[in-house]
């Protein structure tokens, strides 16, 4: 008689990982589990893809606390995996079918389910993963077709947790944000040069958290270092990317990520997570297998703390929507210390490049040897800022602008049913010029400036206020506050504000110049301060404007960003 073929076997596993399936096996596989083992596993379509594709969420549990509500109410700790955020990186997808499998059958981690319900998303950028190509990643070793790294929109998911331009985002914030998992991790393939280890494990809050927070990673950074280690793996705890490419002698560094990377971001809302990079240069199978046991070992860790963990985070929304940070560090960057580590890697030398006559990098893998290298490991805040007592505020023009996202973020907002004064700070940008070219599908800007001192002014019925007091009060921050890396600001979302509308004519504004020189001994002095750069003297255009911003009928908010702060709380109308 001949075998049949198991359904939940993956197309990998079946062409022994030379090969990963197609989007259409994801449909396949998930009714396939809710088939096999009823009440144990749910599998939903979340979203849809920009090109019409579906995304799936599979939940695992063996009390079937397989919906968000269920978990919430029976105090369920919950592990969520993302994978194929980067299709052509597709490792996530098979490890976490292939370990779903085991959990279910009792081969792994026997029990674990009653304890831990495993969320599990396949394919998150699936119009990608259908873009294959066996020349896609060349400088990854497997699968023979790999996806895309941008969704259909050109846009890289991975740098769209904040701005949620993507509808594949639009639909997974609130799934994210209904399981509200401790630990959720991200599942990748690094770039880079040729050595041992075989994984990376990045995982925050461990920095730029709170006390609370950073203590937990360390547990689950330790403990899934350790397995990984008992089970053969060589993880590293940093990025393996040379601080220059092509030089292994400058070694690494540390890194902050900022929140439009999706472990940044999670950690911001109280909460783990944890960016896993398998390496590139290792086989397919390799790969897999590594992912499926930092899955396992991520699971295993949540199992042991899981029930505490919960009350902890728990326990720091209430104290932070209670007593809000005064300050919020927003941008990190390594310091020039270093310290020397001992690298397993591979020989290497420089070859001459025939088609560039200069040379490049070339590994001896039939070499191994440990590299003594440094490592950046000392970070320090680069932005840091004082927040308000009151929070934010968007006056009636600009509150839908920015409504939708707040929602997605879970960030608590209300708008104001009458005219409220207030003590408002509002931000003068210095240069309100956006970048030259797009990034990610926006015009961004570097918000450099400053806040005015606090003034009593009349808040319009209409306006948008974020308060501070709330349990995403960090989260909002580095939406809200210009200088942040990833804020709204930051991400073009205020351009229009920023651009002239009413000009003058230079037969109207010549004229009024030379008077006000006549008039006014002050503006004569800076004027005649500022022709002391031959620079401005000798640019007619600069020497205008020094006049135009002056004149009674330029607009004053043109380089104010429509965001405000505000002293102190408002009382909630009635």
């Amino acid at each position: 008689m001949a075998r049949t073929t198991d359904p939940l076997q993956t197309h990998a596993e079946r062409t022994r990982h030379a090969e990963t399936g197609p989007a259409s096996e994801v449909d396949a596989l998930a009714r396939a589990f809710v088939r096999r083992f009823p009440g144990r596993v749910r599998a939903e379509r979340f979203g849809t893809s920009a090109e019409g594709r579906p995304l799936w969420v599979l939940a695992a549990s063996e009390d079937r606390t397989l919906t968000p509500d269920k978990a919430r109410r029976r105090g369920r700790p919950v592990v969520f995996a993302l994978a194929g955020i980067h299709p052509g990186e597709i490792d996530g997808k098979d490890a976490g079918f292939q370990l779903l499998r085991e959990l279910l059958e009792g081969t792994a981690l026997p029990g674990i389910l009653r304890h831990v319900t495993f969320v599990f998303v396949p394919i998150f950028n699936v119009d990608g993963h259908e873009h294959s190509s066996p020349h896609h990643r060349p400088n990854q070793n497997g699968p023979r077709s790999q996806g895309w790294r941008s969704n259909a929109r050109n846009l890289n998911l991975n740098r769209d947790w904040m701005k949620a331009d993507s509808p594949e985002m639009r639909a997974l914030l609130p799934v994210l944000r209904a399981w509200d998992p401790l630990v959720f991790l991200d599942l990748h393939v690094t770039d880079g040069a040729h050595f041992l280890p075989d994984v990376s494990l990045l995982v925050a809050p461990l920095i730029e958290g709170p006390p609370t927070m950073q203590a937990m990673a360390r547990v689950l950074q330790q403990e899934i270092h350790a397995e990984l280690r008992a089970g053969g793996h060589l993880p590293l705890d940093f990025y393996p990317s040379l601080v220059r490419e092509d030089d292994p002698a400058s070694g690494f560094t540390r890194t902050v990520y900022p929140p439009r990377f999706s472990h940044t971001y999670w950690a911001l809302r109280n909460r783990l997570a944890v960016l896993v990079e398998t390496h590139s240069w290792k086989d397919y199978r390799t790969r897999v297998i590594t992912t499926r046991d930092v899955l396992a070992a991520a699971l295993a860790s949540v199992r042991r703390h899981g029930p505490a963990w919960r009350v902890r985070m728990r326990g720091l929304d209430e104290d932070t929507a209670a007593k809000p940070p005064t300050r919020v560090d927003l941008a990190f960057a390594a310091t020039e210390e270093t310290e020397i580590i001992e690298f397993p890697a591979y020989a290497y030398d420089r070859a001459p490049s025939p088609a560039t006559g200069g040379t490049y990098l070339r590994f001896h893998l039939d070499r191994p040897e440990v590299w003594r290298v440094p490592l950046r490991s000392r970070m320090v805040a680069t932005t840091r800022v004082e927040l308000p007592r009151g929070g934010w505020a968007l006056r009636p023009g600009w509150a839908d602008v920015v409504t939708e996202t707040l929602d997605l973020h879970g960030i608590e907002h209300r708008t104001l049913s009458r005219p409220t004064r207030a003590r408002l700070s509002s931000f003068e940008l210095s240069d309100a010029r956006p970048a030259a070219a797009p990034y990610e599908g926006r015009q961004r800007l570097d918000p450099v400036g400053a806040w005015s001192a606090p003034r009593l002014e009349e808040l319009p019925r209409g306006t948008r206020v974020i308060p501070l007091a709330q349990p995403r009060a960090v989260l909002a921050a580095h939406l809200l506050e210009p200088t942040g890396p990833d804020s709204l600001t930051a991400w073009g979302a205020f351009n229009a504000a920023f651009q002239q509308q009413e000009y003058v004519e230079q037969y109207l504004l010549e004229p009024w110049a030379e008077a006000q020189l006549a008039r006014d001994p002050g503006l004569r002095a800076a004027f005649e301060e500022r022709l002391r750069d031959p620079a401005f003297a000798a640019d007619a255009e600069a020497r205008r404007r020094f006049f135009l911003v002056r004149h009674p009928s330029y607009d004053q908010r043109i380089r104010r960003v429509p965001v405000l702060r505000l002293a102190a709380p408002l009382a909630k109308s009635r």
